[in-house]
């Protein structure tokens, strides 16, 4: 569940029912057949799929194999980022080519104050891509612990901020497709989370389309 504040922050109630017995055992062989060479492969909420936790490190090195790339936002830790979590992030990350973290998770995984000692800790584990979310100041471009630049927020008025993050996700991988370079990648990442939080409803109708993202970015 999802309480919405007066100022479009959410506050997460979790309860993960089904979510507790998915696995991807069952539909395996066909995942894999659905992997190519060229493809991407993103995984978010690794935290709200306790058997996915034991299964995603053999997925993503089947993944490799096909020559796919993988992109991965691991979301929240409700038990905030302990050394078990910790352990299972740092095996996974070696084989991931576009890593997601808001700035809190970032700092969490890393035990350290600030971003750049965060940066700094996480290269020692990590040598890709990482797209920084930093919220209303937009996001931050790091390749290989280095700083590529900024992507700077587009003003909006914040409505309901639920899903900014896997947007924010959509539209830096539909950019990448594209073959935006990884700022401009960031930049539409940034104006497809910015429609969307701008926007009531629960439905398809929150989400923005290639062209508004398009249009928001050129104008």
């Amino acid at each position: 569940m999802v309480l919405v504040r007066t100022d479009g922050e959410r506050l997460f109630l979790a309860n993960l029912g089904h979510q507790n017995s998915y696995s991807l055992k069952p539909d395996w062989k066909r995942i894999l057949d659905l992997i190519n060479p060229g493809d991407f492969l993103h995984v978010s909420g690794y935290f709200m799929l306790p058997k996915l936790r034991t299964e995603l490190l053999a997925l993503f090195v089947e993944t490799q194999e096909r020559k796919a790339r993988i992109s991965f936002d691991p979301g929240w830790d409700s038990n905030g980022f302990n050394e078990t979590s910790r352990t299972e992030l740092f095996q996974l990350l070696p084989h991931v080519n576009f890593f997601e973290p808001n700035e809190p998770e970032l700092k969490a995984i890393s035990r350290k104050p600030t971003i750049a000692e965060s940066i700094k800790e996480l290269s020692a584990h990590y040598n890709g891509v990482l797209a920084l979310k930093l919220g209303e100041l937009g996001s931050q471009i790091y390749d290989r612990g280095q700083i590529i630049g900024e992507a700077k927020p587009f003003p909006t008025q914040v409505i309901d901020s639920t899903g900014a993050g896997d947007v924010f996700d959509a539209g830096f991988i539909h950019g990448i497709i594209k073959n935006q370079n990884h700022l401009e990648a960031a930049r539409t990442g940034n104006a497809a989370a910015s429609i969307l939080i701008s926007r009531k409803g629960t439905g398809q109708t929150r989400f923005p389309t290639s062209i508004e993202v398009a249009n928001l970015t050129k104008n």
